[in-house]
């Protein structure tokens, strides 16, 4: 009896592997129709998007209006016809492709940064003893306004109402 075991449950692996495998071949694509009807809903539901961005020093509070953000829709178009004969496999539906506006971005986080923030001092010329010196900048500390784009458009991805993403304050290097 012990011998009959391996071979049952070899058995067994290679009946599901031959399943799994089978419907992976059967699975089609997802339909134009049913891809631009995912697209449509998901950016009707992302215009009206509540924003949260979580920080060690507090919580952001803004909606998809005020950072621009808009569904690309031909490129989630294309991911969610690219993407659909695996969700067959995994539950759930194809990600979603957002852009957010960096200059809307920047200005929340500059204005709303629950962080102790400290903008970065851009390096200046000045003339000292009769002559150009150059002064160094220094970096400031806060959160990162590319930082804060990416983290929503990544967690806009399979959001639909309310989007909630972690951030952090980061040191801000001088831009020149």
């Amino acid at each position: 009896m012990p011998r009959r075991l391996p071979w049952v449950l070899a058995t067994l692996v290679a009946a599901a592997a031959a399943a799994v495998g089978a419907s992976l071949l059967l699975a089609r694509p997802q339909s134009r129709a049913a891809a631009i009807g995912h697209v449509e809903q998901a950016a009707h539901e992302l215009a009206g998007a509540s924003i949260f961005l979580h920080t060690p020093d507090g919580v952001v509070r803004t909606d998809a209006e005020a950072v621009g953000l808009r569904v690309d829709r031909a490129a989630s178009l294309a991911a969610a016809r690219q993407e659909s004969w695996w969700n067959r496999m995994v539950p759930g539906p194809p990600p979603i492709v957002a852009r957010v506006s960096t200059t809307k971005v920047s200005h929340i986080v500059a204005v709303h940064d629950p962080s102790t923030r400290r903008a970065p001092i851009e390096p200046t010329i000045a003339v000292a003893h009769g002559k150009l010196v150059v002064r160094p900048g220094r970096a400031g500390h806060g959160l990162d306004a590319t930082a804060v784009a990416a983290a929503v458009v990544s967690a806009a991805r399979h959001a639909t109402t309310v989007i909630n993403t972690d951030v952090e304050a980061v040191r801000l290097p001088p831009h020149f």
